[in-house]
């Protein structure tokens, strides 16, 4: 992702939060790797110092090594976002997490809300976004609630947001058997009433939640 210092010379206090291209360079991903290699150099340059302060003759030159970048070209932040994404493939980024997408404290929102039902009620989060219900996947549902807007347009805290699911989670609870999806009513209708959690069994409450 961008970093989030600016590369132009606009004051700290003017300075945007993020980074928007175009800009003449940036970082999309592999920091980690970038500090890993900078360590690297950082340790063979004084390797390279101790030899020539020794016996050894070695220059720093012999001690450098090569390292393979792909440049892309972007021309918008949407994207900066979907090469992101691309690179990511193999371990999906939630929206909800990608630069930008969410002001921080509506964020800081939902992810406190999702962790309390987490906590609650373990036995129905999945680590497998391809989770079966009644199970529910932690970051599409962190995901789920930021596409839905409510937080953004009722200005909710966590305790508020987290009010709020459980009512409606109380009241899928009173629903029928056969209100639910007939590939639905068998073990995944057992785990949830076992649980007491209801919100994996449908995604129809997301559209009852700023109601």
């Amino acid at each position: 992702m961008f970093d989030r210092q600016p590369l132009s010379s606009t004051p700290a206090a003017a300075a945007p939060l993020a980074v928007a291209p175009p800009q003449p360079r940036g970082l999309i991903d592999g920091q980690h790797r970038l500090l890993a290699l900078g360590r690297a150099a950082q340790t063979l340059q004084a390797e390279a110092r101790a030899c020539r302060e020794g016996e050894g003759s070695a220059s720093e030159g012999e001690f450098d090594f090569g390292v393979l970048v792909e440049d892309y070209v972007v021309s918008s932040w949407d994207s900066t976002k979907s090469l992101f994404l691309q690179l990511n493939r193999a371990e999906t980024v939630p929206e909800i997490d990608l630069p930008d997408a969410l002001a921080p404290q509506h964020k800081a929102t939902i992810d406190a809300t999702v962790a309390t039902l987490v906590s609650k009620y373990p036995r129905c989060f999945s680590s497998s976004a391809r989770c079966r219900a009644p199970n529910l996947h932690a970051p599409s549902l962190r995901t789920a609630l930021m596409s839905t807007g409510v937080v953004q347009r009722r200005m909710w805290t966590s305790s508020q947001l987290c009010a709020r699911l459980e009512a409606l989670n109380s009241r899928l609870s009173t629903l029928p058997n056969t209100a639910f999806a007939v590939n639905r009513r068998g073990q995944a209708l057992r785990k949830a009433r076992g649980a007491g959690f209801f919100l994996g069994m449908t995604s129809s409450w997301l559209d009852d939640l700023d109601a």
